[in-house]
């Protein structure tokens, strides 16, 4: 099997929190949509982020 575990960051999955108010980028810009789930309920401001299948360029 495998020795040592993979970063989720490898594959582009990430666990975030703290992040700022809505920002506005051209969309030139953008290199994928992704999806945003909360982890916790009630919220803790903490969330699962990762890409839409299909929607980023390799």
């Amino acid at each position: 099997m495998f020795k040592n575990p993979l970063p989720s960051s490898a594959i582009n999955e990430f666990l975030v929190s703290h992040l700022s108010s809505l920002e506005l980028f051209p969309l030139l810009n953008v290199k994928w949509k992704a999806v945003r789930i909360p982890i916790a309920i009630p919220s803790n401001g903490s969330f699962f982020v990762c890409p839409l299948v299909n929607s980023s360029i390799v």
